[in-house]
């Protein structure tokens, strides 16, 4: 627990380990929506919209 209270912001990496930075998938063909292929169907899924918090801080808007 004391491992949790202690982090420091430059303690967190916020994205996949996995995904190259400069190989994001955007598109697919004309559109700007790629289908995601599922047990249960397609979901349409935004790429470009992500990809505006992608680099950036997220935060949530006061209200």
């Amino acid at each position: 627990m004391a491992i949790l209270q202690n982090l420091r912001e430059e303690d967190i990496k916020w994205r996949a380990l996995w995904l190259l930075p400069d190989e994001v998938l955007y598109r697919c063909g004309n559109f700007n929506w790629v289908p995601l292929l599922g047990i249960w169907g397609a979901v349409g899924y935004a790429p470009l919209l992500v990809l505006r918090q992608y680099r950036s801080r997220q935060f949530i808007p006061v209200t």
